[in-house]
């Protein structure tokens, strides 16, 4: 379980739009799918019942796009249809939560139902931790009390958010900002949860001397995976700095699939040991495995639809579809079986890495072949999102929804049909090498 999320501001970026990017993690196996949850209006008095809490339901939720482990209600990561962002990663602080709160899905849901902005996300998201405190994570071997880093964005602001127990620490972000599994929060905080740093003083993690409370190196417990954390979020702050000025959606896949590309420490994702990388592979050493990927680019003054590029799986063998709000999404990217599901995209993804075992030369056709097939569908979603500002200007609502319906699912039989290529491709040089074995 974990996630490692970045974030480029207007200035930092080529086009003047904030980037938003996560890579989130899981055990191998664990299916992590999309949802899409139109927005509704509910009666005063309704509660929502999360897992160990139950709260009061707003009256209007927003149009929410969040991907999802299984038997989870809320998101790891998600878009709104006012292009805010947010996700979660995990880190544990000296802080134990007295009984079982929200989980960081569970926040990460409510703050995109809910707010229009980032600021307004994080004034919730903090009010709710402080009420509410939070519990660990769903659909995995473990639910024991953990604590959660937040990374919130809209088109003008960004905020990290480290919250332990029921305290917190906030920062804006500017510029570039990279987030992992582990607290980073030291002296630059520009709030802190009301009374934590007399609480500090008193268990005695920090000095009585008048200086300003170092969150993370005062509230961070020993926790398993903290130095490979910090050196994802160390490699990610590098490439984020290297591409300051130029970043856009590609940069951030490239970032989002890395392996320690082109240094001492690159990884072989076919068999891959030592350190755990931005994108991971499960593997010896390796227990877990990126099982959803996710870009957005969020444009000031709705310049651009609200659309995020989503990939099932490690995004470096993958596909990032264009996801838009305002259409229905396809079957084949919602399903989430517990057991693998042939009709569901990322089992079906799954298979088709697991069919290419550790043949190095089999495994460049596959990425090779897929990253055709990606330029193509960059190049068909930038037509339509030209295509789709001028429909959003005619306030044709219906026409947009079915061409966008339409063109999602087009891409998705793209894929299929690329998937049946590569396939049978791979059925007949593996007939052709048997049948060589039998030559005299």
């Amino acid at each position: 379980m974990g996630c490692d999320m970045v974030v480029a501001m207007g200035a930092a970026t080529a086009t003047g739009h904030t980037f938003f990017g996560t890579n989130s993690h899981g055990p191998v196996g664990v299916c992590q799918v999309l949802a899409l949850e139109p927005g509704r209006t509910f009666a005063h008095g309704e509660m929502v019942g999360t897992r160990h809490a139950e709260i009061p339901q707003t009256r209007q939720t927003f149009t929410v796009l969040g991907s999802r482990p299984p038997h989870a209600w809320g998101y790891r990561h998600g878009l709104n249809e006012h292009q805010l962002v947010s996700a979660c990663a995990d880190w544990q602080s000296k802080l134990p939560q007295a009984q079982a709160g929200l989980l960081g899905t569970d926040l990460v849901r409510l703050v995109l139902e809910r707010c229009k902005t980032a600021r307004q996300g994080y004034e919730l998201l903090t009010m709710l931790v402080t009420k509410h405190g939070q519990s660990g994570s769903p659909g995995y071997s473990t639910d024991r009390v953990s604590d959660h880093v937040f990374l919130l964005a809209d088109p003008c602001e960004a905020y990290l958010v480290e919250a332990a127990g029921s305290s917190w620490a906030a920062l804006e972000c500017r510029g570039v900002r990279a987030v992992s599994d582990v607290g980073l929060i030291r002296q630059d905080w520009q709030r802190l949860s009301p009374g934590l740093a007399e609480h500090a003083i008193t268990q005695g993690w920090w000095q009585d001397d008048g200086s300003k409370l170092d969150f993370s190196a005062s509230l961070s417990a020993d926790q398993v995976g903290m130095d490979s954390a910090l050196r994802r979020w160390g490699r990610a702050t590098l490439l984020l700095e290297k591409h300051h000025g130029s970043i856009d959606a590609a940069v951030l896949r490239h970032i989002l699939c890395d392996h320690y590309d082109g240094t001492s420490a690159e990884i072989d994702p076919l068999a891959p040991s030592g350190s755990i990388s931005l994108c991971r592979h499960g593997g010896r050493d390796h227990p877990t495995v990126t099982a959803a990927s996710f870009v957005a680019e969020l444009s000031p003054e709705g310049k651009l639809p609200a659309f995020a590029w989503c990939a099932h799986g490690p995004p470096c063998a993958g596909i990032y579809l264009p996801i838009f709000l305002n259409g229905d999404l396809p079957e084949l990217l919602s399903r989430c079986q517990e057991t693998p599901d042939v009709n569901g995209l990322w089992w079906r993804m799954r298979a088709l890495h697991g069919a290419f075992g550790s043949d190095t030369d089999r495994w460049a056709h596959l990425r090779s072949s897929l990253a055709l097939l990606q330029a193509r569908i960059d190049q068909e979603t930038e037509d339509f999102c030209n295509e789709m500002c001028s429909l959003m200007q005619t306030g044709e609502a219906g026409a947009l929804r079915r061409q966008t319906t339409l063109f999602m699912q087009n891409h998705v039989e793209q894929l299929e049909a690329e998937f049946q290529r590569i396939q049978g491709a791979l059925a007949a040089r593996t007939a052709a090498v048997a049948g060589a074995s039998f030559l005299p």
